[in-house]
């Protein structure tokens, strides 16, 4: 039901980058930047689940196995 609305939206939406030259052209350094944020994200995603992991999660002491 919703497809079409969602493809042309899509659609329209990629027209207006595209033909928008400060985007077209500075291409690279917002691949560049894309690039970054999500190397960051997902490092800081990976040492906040980590520290949740040790600090609940760990089985402590000498008794249990």
């Amino acid at each position: 039901f919703l497809f079409l609305p969602r493809k042309f939206t899509l659609f329209v939406l990629g027209l207006s980058i595209g033909s928008n030259p400060l985007i077209v052209e500075n291409l690279w350094s917002f691949g560049w930047q894309a690039i970054v944020f999500a190397i960051l994200t997902i490092t800081g995603s990976l040492l906040a689940s980590l520290m949740v992991f040790r600090l609940f999660f760990k089985k402590g002491g000498s008794d249990e196995k």
